[in-house]
């Protein structure tokens, strides 16, 4: 249907994301798909965070106009896919909860007035300093998920809807502020591209991102 939909894997061996749902990216009708773990998979930007669907596991996909997603046969393999799988972990994936729900940030590159180094990470906090979301600055493309509270528990481990946030770069084991553009806050499910990101540099800083 319209929107957000679950999808099981149906298949008894794994299979690339991308020539699977090749079907509904070629009429341009899948705008992004998510695993349990939030990795991303957006065929406008050409970012392939998830790889192989797995057996046994759900995902989720949000389309354009209603379809049907038709699997191979388990006795019908798949083509070999020359996408590139983008791994864009952080040293800080630790302290992340992973909740029932997320949102999605996208950078292109042109929105940065100062390319991160590679190797910078971008990372989500509250006012409080809590992460609720990081990833590896990746070339061309940048993609963050940030999670959200999961209402069952009593403690804050993710942001609430309508809570703003803070983003800042993490480069060479230092925190650099970021202004940007094209946030308004926490919203469920939402996708939203940031359309200027600026480095801030509090008196405590003594280098600037070249």
């Amino acid at each position: 249907s319209i929107g957000w939909n679950m999808i099981g894997y149906l298949r008894q061996e794994p299979a690339d994301i991308t020539v699977v749902l090749a079907d509904l990216t070629q009429t341009n009708n899948l705008i992004i798909a998510k695993d349990y773990l939030g990795a991303a998979y957006l065929p406008e930007w050409n970012f392939n965070g998830i790889g192989d669907l797995n057996p046994g596991q759900a995902y989720q996909i949000k389309v354009n106009n209603a379809d049907v997603l038709q699997y191979n046969s388990n006795a019908d393999d798949y083509r070999l896919s020359s996408s590139e799988v983008i791994d864009n972990s952080t040293t800080i994936q630790g302290s992340i909860t992973i909740t029932d729900n997320n949102m999605t940030l996208i950078i292109e590159d042109k929105a940065w007035s100062n390319i991160p180094k590679e190797g910078s990470e971008i990372v989500v906090m509250d006012d409080a300093g809590h992460i609720f979301g990081a990833a590896k600055y990746t070339p061309n493309v940048s993609v963050i998920t940030v999670w959200g509270d999961d209402n069952t528990t009593s403690d804050k481990d993710g942001l609430f809807s309508g809570d703003q946030f803070n983003i800042k770069l993490l480069s060479d084991s230092k925190f650099i502020d970021l202004e940007v553009e094209g946030i308004s806050s926490y919203e469920i499910n939402s996708i939203e591209l940031v359309s200027n990101v600026t480095s801030v540099l509090s008196t405590g800083d003594s280098k600037v991102l070249q």
